[in-house]
């Protein structure tokens, strides 16, 4: 968790051209590589100029660079100081440098953003088991950022982790650190938005009852991961004849749903009914002694 996490990997001029398109010239861009976010994936951000980096929504152009086949340095008879970068997509982006040692720069940063290093085979078996543990937290982990929550004090960049009964909060700059973990069971409901994904958890969680809001772009796989573990829990549950205590009831939200959850007002939701005042007693209707009737005469007494 880190309040001054940045994705900016490097920047600088370049002149750009991209093969597959209509762009048959070198042009001049700034550009800035970032690494993965909870604004985006591993991208290569093209700019007019070094002062139109520093606006916002200025991008001329974004390359996806999550899958690449190879980084190389183009040939001196085609580009001196010059990079190819090859996608899985046949896009080729053609990087042109003013000297070797940027070039050799850009080339490193860009293949170790691209191509992470991978764990040594010759690691024994249980630095081997720990290894695949923590390539599979990072692989399954979606960057995310986390609100400010009255329930839990940290707030930052972080990275969100779905297992079969965990969500867990990893620290973005230690991925194998996990920060706090809340069990499905005890998630109450959750709901995604575009670039947003809310859920709430119950007092039986490590935090207690509260809301959570992270900013992500990965707000539909987090949610198919928490909705199918969900699942997979309610349906042993259900086979299970034999477990006791009361069932967890999982309330996914609708996709028209939205958080946070607004507060109930009482003013509008619960508006107070109108009661009739009661009528002085003085003018309620009731039969009067003076209206009744009299009673009718009682018999003489005889006396013998």
């Amino acid at each position: 968790m880190s309040l001054n996490f940045t994705d900016m990997v490097k920047q600088g001029p370049v002149k750009l051209k991209q093969r597959n398109t209509a762009m048959a010239f070198w042009k001049s861009r700034y550009v800035i590589l970032r690494k993965a976010s909870s604004r985006g994936a591993l991208r290569l951000e093209c700019y007019r100029s070094e002062r139109m980096s520093q606006l916002t929504d200025s991008v001329t152009k974004t390359f996806d660079l999550t899958k690449v086949r190879s980084v190389t340095l183009l040939p001196p008879n085609v580009k001196r100081n010059a990079l190819s970068i090859n996608c899985n997509d046949e896009t080729l982006i053609h990087l042109a440098f003013d000297n070797e040692s940027e070039a050799t720069t850009w080339q490193v940063a860009l293949q170790s953003n691209c191509f992470p290093p991978t764990r040594p085979l010759t690691a024994p078996l249980a630095m081997d088991l720990l290894s695949c543990a923590s390539e599979s937290s990072s692989r399954d982990a979606f960057n995310a950022y986390l609100l400010p929550s009255a329930s839990l004090s940290m707030t930052g960049e972080c990275l969100l982790q779905c297992t079969t009964e965990t969500l867990f909060l990893l620290d973005v700059e230690n991925p194998k650190r996990r920060l706090v973990g809340w069990s499905l069971s005890a998630i109450r409901r959750y709901g995604k938005d575009i670039n947003r994904f809310t859920f709430e958890s119950g007092r039986c969680s490590s935090t207690g009852e509260g809301i959570f809001i992270f900013n992500t772009i990965h707000s539909e796989e987090i949610y198919a991961k928490i909705h199918n573990a969900s699942l997979a829990i309610s349906n042993a549950y259900r086979l299970n004849d034999n477990e006791q205590g009361s069932f967890p009831a999982h309330r996914p939200l609708g996709k028209t749903e939205t958080f946070p959850i607004p507060q109930r007002n009482p003013s509008v939701d619960e508006a107070p009914v109108a009661v009739p005042p009661r009528r002085p007693a003085s003018s309620r209707s009731h039969v009067t002694m003076d209206r009744r009737r009299p009673l009718p005469p009682s018999p003489p007494t005889q006396h013998t």
